[in-house]
């Protein structure tokens, strides 16, 4: 098969020429996904949508939106071929379209690849040829945009994320489904969540809701209406605000008006919940869509007053720190941008050209942002008839402020980052650690990264061994907790040997987490014993504890 699809994508390349082929957009937060749309036939169901990674990418490109294309995840099959060769080899045939023979007038060069899915199987083989193949391939085509749909957490797809592998997470936690035996609750979709954001990844990663249809849910009849979408949405943004998006899974209609009414529901809610402006403070990569190999970047991370800000290619692995910018509120649509790795330095004028200057209370260093379909316009507050441009897409071009134009020169995308100089503390999950006495792990409750442990007295315990001090001396611990009572209890802390009182408030109910901070001093190395007592005549929910520095 592999042979065949070598074979497959050479013919598209050599029919290809330079005319007949254009860019697709670069996808850009907020990100609205879809799989399964039709916007082939009814495009117009569907306006807030602008990443789809199925179907067509000449019906997607015609509706001003972004095909990823599909690959196969976990759900490969043995007899397609052993190794990484296919996910590799994704990065290159998968990127190009035929013209189709009905007359369609260019083919297109896709963003990036929409990986469907990862999830169990008995295969554990198949999860390094994945891992393996695509930091390949994404060495060797830099500028692809990776999205992987998934039904639960796993240290390689954390550390792809980490390292700019994949691009965006799409957490499947579909609650309704027509199909028995299919759907997870809620609670579990929370589980899921929370995988990705306690290690610091949820600039990265959806929620995925599904099924999208009319048929009701096959275990209790539940169909999904307004009120339900928006009790969903809201217990999302409460808890995620750094969540850059939504994705769906069109599952088909019963009722094909009353489906198509549903999905423009769904659709108008996606836009209401996750708007383009504001925007939401955080790291972004800037990619021009006039040619989506490159980044908007500071010259060589100077922390210099006078800085160039240039175009840079697209690096692997991980976006650069200086392709990095922190956008600042300063409200009434304003905001500051900065380099991720000096908030002494804000993005600024000096006369049209773009700079990195001293961070100061000036005009200059203001920006508005304007939003189109494919992304942002960049406008510089004291001269706002004018874009954030360049004269050239070739590496090392300056950064200049153009009148407005209409071609892809002025448009940005954004895409949410993260960064290693916001490193995760580390961190021990309690259901992993050593229990005494009573102490029982459990998951019923939603929200904690994968389970929490329950203290019921004293004599229950959670042991936590080996805990890293750095290099010793004073810090903090957090515990994250549920304390669902009406009244505080009293939380003993050993750190090695040190007893300690902790007077724990409660919480909203035991759906609901908190982190307290204790200060406390730790041997250098990993060679601290952190161990929590049960209350007394009271419950406690213990999730994880955190090893903050003293400042934090």
């Amino acid at each position: 098969m592999l042979l065949y699809l070598v074979f497959v994508a050479s013919l598209i390349t050599s029919n290809l020429h330079a005319e007949d082929t254009v860019q697709a957009i670069w996808p850009s937060y907020p990100y609205r996904v879809w799989y399964g749309a039709d916007l082939k036939n009814k495009p117009e169901l569907y306006p807030n949508l602008n990443v789809v990674t199925s179907g067509d990418a000449y019906d997607a490109h015609e509706a001003g939106k972004t095909n990823l294309a599909w690959i196969f995840g976990s759900n490969w099959k043995m007899d397609y071929g052993t190794g990484p060769d296919y996910w590799e080899q994704r990065f290159q045939l998968g990127r190009l379209t035929e013209k189709a023979e009905d007359g369609r007038p260019y083919a297109i060069r896709r963003a990036g690849l929409g990986m469907d899915e990862w999830t169990g199987t008995k295969h554990k083989e198949f999860y390094d040829w994945i891992t393996e193949g695509t930091r390949l391939g994404k060495a060797n085509q830099p500028d692809t945009f990776v999205a992987v749909w998934l039904s639960g957490g796993a240290t390689q797809l954390y550390d792809m994320g980490y390292d700019g592998t994949i691009d965006l997470f799409l957490v499947q936690g579909y609650e309704l489904t027509k199909d028995r035996g299919l759907g997870v609750p809620w609670t579990v979709a929370i589980e899921r969540l929370e995988e990705f954001n306690q290690r610091g990844l949820m600039r990265k990663t959806l929620y995925s809701l599904g099924h999208v249809t009319d048929y009701a849910n096959w275990k209790d009849d539940k169909v999904w209406n307004e009120a339900y979408l928006r009790e969903r949405f809201e217990d999302l943004k409460r808890r995620y605000p750094d969540m850059p998006g939504i994705s769906f899974f069109n599952a088909g209609a019963k009722n094909q008006r009353k489906y198509d009414e549903l999905v423009q529901l769904v659709d108008r809610l996606s836009g209401e919940y996750w708007p383009a402006l504001p925007l939401a403070e955080g790291l972004y990569t800037l990619v021009s869509q006039e040619d989506f190999q490159y980044r908007m970047e500071a010259a060589n991370a100077s922390e210099t007053p006078g800085t160039t800000v240039q175009l840079g290619r697209s690096p692997y692995p991980a976006p650069a720190e200086n392709q990095k910018w922190r956008f600042k509120s300063l409200n009434n649509g304003n905001y500051r941008i900065q380099p991720a790795y000096s908030d002494k330095l804000s993005l600024a004028l000096d006369g049209n050209q773009v700079i990195l200057a001293e961070t100061d209370k000036v005009t200059e260093q203001v920006w508005r942002l304007e939003h189109t379909n494919q992304g942002y316009r960049v406008i510089p507050f004291n001269q706002q008839t004018l874009r954030l441009s360049f004269p050239n897409a070739e590496e090392g071009s300056p950064l200049t402020v153009v009148p407005p134009t209409n071609d892809e020169s002025t448009i940005w995308a954004f895409n949410p980052e993260v960064s290693v100089l916001d490193p995760v503390p580390p961190y021990y999950q309690a259901e992993k650690a050593t229990l005494n006495g009573n102490a029982s792990e459990s998951s019923s409750n939603p929200g904690s990264m994968g389970g929490y442990v329950s203290l019921h007295s004293p004599e229950d315990e959670i042991e936590f061994r080996n805990i890293d001090g750095g290099a010793g001396g004073p810090a903090v611990i957090g515990i994250r907790y549920a304390n669902g009572q009406k009244d505080e209890c009293t939380l003993q802390i050993e750190v090695n040997g040190t007893l300690e009182s902790v007077d724990i408030p409660p919480t909203e109910d035991w759906r609901t987490w908190r982190t307290i901070r204790v200060p406390v001093n730790l041997r250098a190395g990993e060679t601290n014993e952190v161990i929590l007592h049960g209350p007394k005549e009271a419950k406690l929910s213990v999730d994880k504890i955190t090893i903050y520095p003293a400042k934090g």
